[in-house]
């Protein structure tokens, strides 16, 4: 009795690993693909490999920990360290190291290490029990249940949730055009600035000017958007202050779904516009092609806050630093009567 005590308390470990292992491939699985399917849909597969490789190895390194609990145990500690450090480190280089930021990789990464952990208890609880004579549970599925669940419930995780919402993406409308556009929206019609300077050109470092480097641009309160020559093609030295950001209810109202608008409005305090139908990344107003999911706005809030509007109505406040692949930019000007 008291050497099963033993046995059942040397295993503890082991057991909240192979749980904890589902759990979190399952999370990583599932964030990952709605990542991919919310920002990074129709960017190619070097794109895609790029989201969903990380979850593959982790939901790799849980199945191999619950064969091989040293060699998985030693990888997701040394993966999930390795990850973490390096995601801070891109953090920091972008100016954006926080508190908060901090908090999100504790958050993100403590549970990995946790696994690396507890399996390297269970490979101690293994060599005693080898030590002792027990001999390894007989039959196929007793021996390799473990990865085979590790590796399942991930996997029905996204056919249950981001799956789902493949034949959306399938239909979204793209006509390919990605020049000057004249939107007739809910209650406003604007011209929107063609592919380039004025709508989201990417830096030297892959991502989109932050709000604080548009506003500031030219030093004469003209930002960027006012610098645009009056086709939206090029920046000049002089201001012109044709083109200006939108303001949020300017890209709630030409959020457009199947090329006809969506019929959305926002009261200004929801944190998401009521519309007549879903709307979606697609042209004319969006790059389904890009990564952008926000676009900015000239609507700001203090020193460190302005006001983004996502592609399905979301309005949410986004920092103003530092500059991100997520969040876009489209300049606009007061379409010309014909």
């Amino acid at each position: 009795m008291k050497k099963a005590s033993r046995h059942l308390l040397r295993s503890l470990p082991g057991h909240v690993a192979f749980v904890l292992s589902m759990l979190v491939g399952a999370t990583a699985m599932d964030t990952a693909a709605f990542s991919y399917f919310y920002e990074g849909w129709g960017q190619g597969a070097v794109n895609a490999a790029a989201y969903m490789i990380p979850p593959v190895l982790v939901v790799a390194a849980c199945a191999v920990a619950t064969r091989w609990p040293r060699t998985g145990g030693l990888a997701c500690l040394g993966g999930g360290l390795a990850a973490g450090l390096w995601w801070l480190w891109r953090q920091a280089a972008a100016g954006g190291l926080s508190l908060v930021v901090v908090q999100t990789a504790v958050v993100f990464f403590a549970p990995f290490l946790a696994i690396g952990a507890l399996f390297l208890l269970e490979a101690r609880h293994r060599r005693l029990l080898a030590a002792e004579g027990v001999l390894p549970a007989s039959g196929w599925w007793r021996r390799h249940h473990r990865p085979v669940l590790v590796v399942a419930v991930p996997v029905l995780a996204v056919l249950l949730g981001p799956a789902r919402q493949l034949p959306d993406l399938l239909a979204r409308h793209d006509d390919g055009r990605r020049g000057v556009r004249t939107i007739a929206g809910n209650g406003v019609t604007l011209t929107w600035a063609p592919q380039g300077p004025g709508w989201n050109q990417l830096q030297p470092d892959g991502t989109y000017p932050s709000w604080n480097a548009i506003a500031s641009y030219g030093g004469d309160g003209a930002g960027l958007c006012g610098h645009l020559d009056e086709d939206g093609s090029s920046l000049v030295a002089a201001a012109v202050r044709s083109w200006r950001l939108p303001t949020p209810t300017e890209v709630i109202g030409s959020l457009t779904r199947g090329g006809a608008n969506a019929g959305c409005a926002w009261d200004g305090r929801s944190d998401h516009a009521a519309c007549a139908r879903p709307p979606d990344k697609e042209t004319p107003l969006w790059a389904p092609d890009q990564p952008p999911i926000y676009y900015l706005t000239s609507e700001a809030a203090g020193e460190n806050f302005v006001l983004g509007v996502n592609y399905t109505g979301g309005i949410t406040w986004l920092r103003r630093l530092p500059a991100s692949r997520g969040v876009g930019y489209r300049c606009v000007k007061a379409a010309t009567p014909r």
